[in-house]
């Protein structure tokens, strides 16, 4: 039972092991900024990517309307005397 709280105290002098330590929490804070500048950068295409879908149906929707040839009657003018 004993063993155990001496190696911890042991290990907790140590300089190594705080260097370790120290060295874990700089990369675990690194590692945080990466992957959340990662998810706001694919947060970011996909919402310019949702625009341009919604751009481009908007487009072809013109493109359908401006398509369709409305049937025209032409009329000749009565004439007048």
């Amino acid at each position: 039972m004993i063993k155990i709280p001496i190696g911890d105290w042991f290990l907790a002098r140590s300089e190594a092991f705080n260097l370790l330590v120290e060295r874990f929490k700089e990369h675990r804070a690194i590692t945080k900024t990466s992957f959340s500048r990662i998810k706001t950068r694919h947060y970011n295409y996909d919402r310019k990517i949702n625009e341009m879908q919604a751009r481009i149906k908007e487009m072809e929707s013109v493109i359908d309307v401006l398509q369709e040839i409305p049937n025209l009657k032409v009329r000749k003018k009565k004439k007048t005397n």
